[in-house]
């Protein structure tokens, strides 16, 4: 948070927090995060992917799915995602 106070327009930093707020089991507030994260920067397939594994925890599957493909074609070559992909296909 202090970063944040210092960067408030850094992409990064809200993808960081992100990775916070998942790991506190507060899903909500890290979707606010990776959102913002990729708001700042359109281009960033990692906040996107992230966002999408936040939707798999919560057993959206339709979010989920939505966001790995976004991250997908932002950066075709991010294999993580190609792989939830086809676990949430599986689901």
């Amino acid at each position: 948070m202090s970063t944040l106070r210092f960067s408030p327009d850094s992409y990064r930093v809200y993808n960081n927090l992100g990775d916070v707020y998942i790991k506190e089991n507060n899903f909500d507030k890290a979707i606010e995060s990776f959102k913002k994260s990729f708001e700042l920067f359109p281009g960033y397939a990692d906040a996107m992917h992230n966002l999408g594994i936040v939707y798999m925890m919560k057993n959206d599957y339709v979010n989920a799915e939505k966001y790995m493909i976004m991250s997908i074609k932002t950066k075709p070559d991010l294999a993580p995602a190609w792989e939830k992909l086809g676990i949430i296909t599986l689901q």
